[in-house]
């Protein structure tokens, strides 16, 4: 991603303006092949027959530059605002980043807001081992309508801090009973039944979270999930050094492109009064 107002690509809008308004003029047109030495002098009689034109009304220089400065004053502002967008997105994707591998070495559930439409339901939570010291990775967490013949209606699958996301539309929730259960699906596909009721009367429109501990009598099925933990902690901390990294990278990048288009919108706003003072 660029970090920086490319002004030489302003300036050549400029020179594109001008040339549509006067390209037709002969004056303009003799002494820009002077200027790139293609031709010969230009002849002071078409020039000053020109100037007729080309200082009238509309056409005054003046009011062209002004006009073209303006419309490069709008691309800084509109760039500006679209390049810090993209950088404020990534910044805080990296952000919460930052706080999952945190959240996984000190073994706890990631603080993180997570936004949902008013039309939506989202369950958020975390899938651990009995004790609640071991996180449950790679499980599925899988949402079933309540009835005599339960459907499943959304799922996930549980990250290396055992922690997951399920975002249900307006269409999943209408199709549904207003009662849902969640159950957890292990790698081997033996499912672990959560007794927790949602009712998604009280949950749309807001993030829902559901933690569940792995009961005692089903901690074999996930033995093989909760067994790599160390090893996660490790990437963990070279993942985290890597996002800092990143982190810093991107605020100076946010610093850099805030200077440069206020340092272009500061030239340009001091051209445009040179231009209204003549």
């Amino acid at each position: 991603m660029a970090d920086s107002i490319d002004l030489r690509n302003l300036v050549k809008a400029v020179e594109e303006q001008i040339e549509a308004r006067f390209g037709s003029h002969l004056g303009y047109k003799q002494v820009k092949t002077a200027l790139e030495k293609k031709g010969g002098k230009p002849d002071p009689r078409a020039m000053i027959m020109d100037s007729r034109a080309v200082f009238a009304g509309d056409n005054k220089p003046v009011l062209l530059a002004a006009e073209a400065v303006d419309s490069l004053e709008r691309q800084v502002a509109a760039r500006k605002t679209e390049l810090l967008d993209a950088l404020d997105r990534n910044r805080r994707k990296v952000a919460a980043n930052i706080e999952k591998n945190r959240a996984l070495l000190e073994n706890r559930a990631a603080n993180i807001d997570h936004a949902v439409q008013a039309d939506e339901a989202m369950f958020v939570g975390r899938l651990a081992s009995e004790n609640g010291t071991q996180p449950v990775a790679g499980a599925k967490v899988v949402v079933r309508s309540s009835g005599a013949d339960p459907k499943i209606v959304a799922e996930a699958v549980t990250d290396a801090n055992g922690e997951y996301i399920i975002k249900m539309g307006a269409a999943e929730i209408e199709k549904t009973s207003k009662t849902l259960s969640i159950s957890y699906e292990t790698g081997d596909g033996a499912l672990i039944d959560e007794k927790k009721k949602i009712y998604l009367s009280s949950a749309v429109g807001t993030a829902k979270v559901i933690d569940a501990a792995v009961p005692e009598d089903k901690n074999d099925l996930v033995t093989d999930m909760v067994k790599a933990t160390d090893e996660r902690k490790q990437q963990a901390l070279l993942e985290m050094s890597e996002l800092k990294k990143t982190e810093a990278e991107l605020n100076q990048i946010i610093f850099r492109t805030r200077s440069s288009s206020d340092g272009i919108t500061r030239s340009l706003t001091a051209i445009k009064g040179l231009f209204v003072k003549s």
